[in-house]
């Protein structure tokens, strides 16, 4: 019975010790993934950079120091918006006030574009700060 009962002790150690790593490794991986709503710093635009194409513009801002410092997103340095999408002419209109007269914007939108990189955002949302 001794043995038992040891054996029912252990078990019940290492199945919290397994909790509190599987939370400890979960909690510490700040880094995003593909596909996560993120937010970028507010910045400057440098540059604002359309490519048109059959299916219609795309709209691609980069920030001052070509980056965004998405913290979900830390790759990202492009943040774009398809001419089709909705609202993509008044986000226009904002980020080209936002660049004349050098106010910062921030970004809201998905990390990655549809090819799986990280280094785009791409964006439903502007602020201008």
């Amino acid at each position: 019975m001794a043995n038992k009962s040891k054996a029912t002790f252990k078990s019940g150690v290492l199945l919290p010790g397994l909790l509190i790593l599987a939370g400890f490794t979960t909690s510490t991986d700040s880094r995003g993934e593909l596909g996560d709503y993120v937010s970028t710093a507010s910045k400057e635009i440098s540059r604002i950079n359309i490519q048109s194409s059959d299916n219609g513009a795309i709209y691609y801002f980069i920030a001052e120091d070509n980056g965004w410092s998405a913290q979900d997103c830390p790759n990202a340095l492009i943040a774009y918006i398809a001419e089709s999408d909705h609202g993509a002419e008044v986000i226009m209109s904002i980020a080209l006030a936002a660049k004349m007269t050098a106010s910062p914007v921030r970004f809201e939108g998905t990390c990655g574009n549809s090819n799986g990189n990280d280094q785009y955002i791409e964006i439903v949302r502007i602020e201008l700060q």
